[in-house]
C-alpha cells in the first residue's frame, strides 16, 4: 500500500513540475515535439533507443558467459525489456527491475541466484562507470560552455561529483584486491547470500580479464549511441551539430534517472529545460527533447510491458506446479 501511495505521489509531483514547465514554455515546442517523434525522425531515434538496449542485452550475455551460463539474446531481450519497463513506469522500485530479471533467469534458465543477481549488478557497474564518465565530460564542457553559474549550484554539482568519483574508484581498487566491501558492514555468516553475490562480482572485476575489457568496451560503444541519439534529436529540433552540448544533454539525462518519479515525468522537462537554456538552445526546445526522448522509451516500455506480463504469468504457472509436484512427492514418499 505505501509503494502505491508513493507512486502516486511521485506521478502527481511529476505532473505538476510538467504542467508548470508546459505553461512557461508553452504548448508550442510540445507540438513540434509531437510532430517530429511521429514522423520518420521518431523512428530514427526509437531505432537508436532500441540499438542501445540490444548492445546492453550482448553486453550481459557475455558476463553470463563468463561465469559458465550460455542464454541465447532473445531470451535475454525479453528479460531486459521487461525490467525495462519495471524500471519507467516504477522507478521507486528501484531495484525492482534487476531482482525480477535476476529471478526469470533462476527460473527460466536454472541459473543459481548468485549468479544470476551477480550478473545483473556486474551489469549495471559497467553501465554507471561509462556514465559517469559522460556525466563528468557534460559537466566540465556545461561550466566552461556557461561560464558564470550560482556558486551553490557548483557546490552542489562537484560535491556530487566527487562522492560518484570516490564511490567509483573505491569499489574498483577493493574488486581488484578482492577485499569486500560488505564485510564493512555486516558480519560473516555461514549463509550470508550478499557476500556470495559480491564474489561472484569480484570474480569478474580483474584487472588480467580480457572479457572485463570487452563489456567495458561494450558500455562505452552504448554511451557513444546514447550521444549520437541526443545529438540527433538536438539537429531535428534545428538547433545545428552541437556535438558537446550533446554530452552535456545527456548527462542532465543521466542525472533526471536518478529522481524515482514514473516516466521520468517533469524532472527530466525541468533539467532538459535549464540546460537548453543554458547553453543557448532554448528552454522550449529542451522540453520538446525530453518529450521525444520520453515517447522512444514509452515505446519501448510498452513492449516490454507485455513481455513483462507473459514472463510474470508463466514464472507464477511454473512455480504453482513445481509446488504441486513437491507436494505429490511428499505425499508419494510418505505413503511408501
Amino acid at each position: 500500500m505505501k509503494k502505491v501511495l508513493f507512486f502516486l505521489l511521485t506521478l502527481l509531483i511529476g505532473l505538476w513540475i510538467f504542467y508548470f514547465i508546459i505553461r512557461t514554455v508553452g504548448l508550442e515546442s510540445m507540438k513540434y515535439a509531437f510532430s517530429i517523434f511521429l514522423g520518420a525522425k521518431g523512428i530514427a531515434v526509437f531505432g537508436l533507443t532500441f540499438l542501445m538496449l540490444v548492445i546492453g542485452v550482448w553486453k550481459w550475455k557475455l558476463v553470463l558467459k563468463t561465469q559458465g551460463h550460455k542464454v541465447s539474446l532473445k531470451e535475454l531481450l525479453g528479460f531486459r525489456f521487461s525490467s525495462f519497463s519495471m524500471l519507467f513506469f516504477a522507478p521507486m522500485l528501484v531495484l525492482g527491475g534487476d531482482i525480477f530479471r535476476s529471478y526469470a533467469l533462476k527460473e527460466k534458465k536454472d541459473v543459481p541466484w548468485e549468479k544470476a543477481m551477480g550478473s545483473v549488478i556486474i551489469d549495471r557497474i559497467l553501465e554507471w562507470t561509462c556514465n559517469l564518465m559522460i556525466v563528468l565530460s557534460g559537466v566540465v564542457f556545461f561550466i566552461l560552455k556557461v561560464g558564470i553559474i550560482p556558486h551553490k549550484f557548483k557546490v552542489i554539482l562537484f560535491g556530487s561529483l566527487i562522492i560518484l568519483i570516490m564511490g567509483a574508484v573505491f569499489f574498483y581498487i577493493r574488486s581488484f584486491r578482492k577485499k569486500s566491501i560488505l564485510r564493512i558492514f555486516m558480519r560473516r555468516t555461514k549463509q550470508n547470500h550478499f557476500l556470495d553475490i559480491e564474489q561472484e562480482v569480484f570474480k569478474f572485476f580483474k584487472p588480467k580479464k580480457i572479457a572485463m575489457w570487452k563489456c567495458l568496451a561494450i558500455s562505452f560503444f552504448r554511451s557513444l549511441i546514447a550521444v549520437l541519439r541526443c545529438w540527433l534529436v538536438i539537429m531535428f529540433l534545428g538547433k545545428g551539430l552541437a556535438v558537446f552540448p550533446a554530452i552535456s544533454i545527456l548527462g542532465f539525462y543521466f542525472l533526471a534517472l536518478l529522481i524515482p518519479i514514473p516516466a521520468a515525468l517533469g524532472s527530466h522537462d525541468a533539467l532538459q529545460a535549464f540546460a537548453f537554456s543554458a547553453l543557448g538552445l532554448g528552454a522550449g526546445s529542451g522540453a520538446a527533447f525530453a518529450t521525444i526522448i520520453r515517447g522512444a522509451e514509452l515505446a519501448a516500455a510498452l513492449i516490454g510491458l507485455v513481455l513483462l506480463f507473459r514472463l510474470g504469468v508463466g514464472l507464477i504457472r511454473d512455480i504453482f506446479f513445481k509446488k504441486i509436484d513437491i507436494f505429490l512427492g511428499s505425499i508419494t514418499n510418505s505413503k511408501e
